[in-house]
């Protein structure tokens, strides 16, 4: 799932680098709620810019 989009300065297309995301279940049944981000070096410092993205993730154990 894209986490971090790279932006081409030129074209101004994003491309999307896609990551995997592992976690361990709690053994309680419920809801949980996730809020999955990045964060990096500023693009002074990478020389491309950068569009950050976020979201939230829910998952129920039963």
């Amino acid at each position: 799932m894209p986490i971090r989009l790279s932006k081409d300065s030129k074209s101004n297309k994003i491309t999307p680098q896609n990551r995997k995301i592992s976690f361990k279940a709690p053994s309680d049944p419920g809801s949980y709620e996730f809020v999955v981000y990045q964060f990096g070096l500023g693009k002074e410092m990478l020389g491309l810019p950068m569009v950050d993205n976020s979201f939230r993730m829910t998952i129920g154990v039963e």
